[in-house]
């Protein structure tokens, strides 16, 4: 009974599924017959269906695709190498959607908001005070869009994070976030290609590293040097406990 119960609420109605399709459909349409599309965009169109319907039946696939992106900048890094449109923002607004519409519709029980609303608001609202005495108000504006973004980011973490089990498959996601990137930038290494960007995931920049040797920094999805290592080093006690806990 109990299966049955969680299986009727979990079933997506055929029309959210028709009219997802229709969506994409015609969005792909567009691009094949204007024939300006970029290819990145193109390519999404294609997959976009596969991918929303998938998330759709099961939101945590969404979760692990979440952070992988946002931990690569995979976003980032084809706008810089490729010039391509991003493919984040559209990405996030659908999960947000999503989050929304298992509440509305399945009455599916999400995790509590109430402390990481306080936590956000209390940092949000420290942050709008420095209005009052920048000299740039632009700078403080653009540094509360992204932190507005970012608060988005983690609202649909803490919507989507149910419970153990799904905080290790987001390590996981974190792990192989963390062997693409080194997989690409120790290849990268190893022929000593540091021109070829590889699709924007490993920017390397020629600087001074000691004395009078200068040499290529890798600086992985654009983060530069530091904050490259900054963010592959964060990983590697996740690494070590799933090598002795897995």
């Amino acid at each position: 009974m109990l299966a049955k119960f969680t299986a009727s609420r979990t079933q997506i109605p055929s029309w959210i599924i028709s009219l997802l399709l229709v969506l994409f459909g015609g969005v792909l349409v567009a691009l094949v017959t204007t024939g300006a599309a970029h290819p990145v965009l193109a390519l999404a169109a294609v997959l976009g269906p596969i991918i929303a319907l998938a998330i759709l039946f099961n939101p945590e696939w969404g979760l692990l695709l979440l952070v992988f992106m946002v931990y690569t900048r995979f976003s980032d890094a084809l706008i810089d190498s490729m010039g391509a449109p991003s493919i984040a923002k559209p990405f996030i607004v659908f999960l947000l959607l999503v989050v929304v519409a298992r509440w509305l519709v399945f009455r599916e029980v999400l995790a509590s908001f109430k402390y990481p609303l306080i936590f956000l608001g209390s940092y949000a609202v420290m942050g709008l005070m420095a209005l009052l005495y920048a000299a740039d108000d632009g700078a403080v504006i653009s540094a509360t869009a992204d932190f507005a973004k970012d608060a988005v980011i983690m609202l649909i973490v803490v919507g989507l994070l149910k419970n153990a089990e799904s905080l290790r498959r987001v390590i996981w996601a974190l792990l192989a976030a963390g062997i693409f990137l080194g997989t690409i930038t120790t290849y990268q290494q190893l022929t000593g290609t540091f021109e070829n960007e590889y699709w924007g995931f490993a920017q390397a920049t020629y600087a001074h590293i000691v004395g009078h040797i200068d040499d290529f920094r890798i600086g992985g999805p654009g983060l530069g040097p530091n904050g490259y290592g900054q963010f592959m080093l964060f990983l590697v006690p996740l690494a070590l406990d799933r090598l002795w806990n897995e």
